[in-house]
């Protein structure tokens, strides 16, 4: 897989809260956990998708370490919607979600610390050679 799409990845998770906004209003959006941290993520998986690495005052900050952040902010979202499913009306069901919820979730993180350690897993190709300097 290349680096480069990655960028469709960040532009869908800036859909989410765009389009729960548009359905909601913004102080709907901005009252959830969730819209802000898939927002987040979102900017960070375009950057991971469009530059090599962002500097920040003299440390570079790699795209993986960007793409891995925001899979991790994507799983830490995910888990917030945990203690609402648990109090659904119907017990069963809000434990079997609240289970695939920490599940997902769990895969989620895997997937982030694999990708911001170039682990063995998953196998990325850097394309872009672009520096961000701020």
């Amino acid at each position: 897989m290349r680096q480069s799409l990655f960028a469709w990845f960040g532009v869908l998770l800036l859909l989410v809260p765009a389009a729960f906004a548009a359905m909601f209003g913004w102080r709907a959006a901005l009252g959830q956990s969730t819209m802000p941290l898939f927002a987040v993520a979102g900017v960070l998986a375009v950057l991971a998708g469009r530059v090599a690495a962002v500097e920040l005052g003299g440390v570079s900050v790699s795209w993986r370490y960007l793409l891995g952040s925001a899979y991790g902010l994507v799983a830490v979202g995910n888990l917030l919607g945990v203690p609402a499913t648990l109090s659904a009306a119907d017990a069963t069901a809000g434990l079997v979600s609240a289970g695939a919820a920490v599940v997902v979730s769990l895969c989620i993180g895997f997937m982030g610390i694999d990708i911001a350690r170039d682990g063995r897993h998953f196998e990325i190709r850097g394309n872009v050679e672009r520096v961000l300097s701020l």
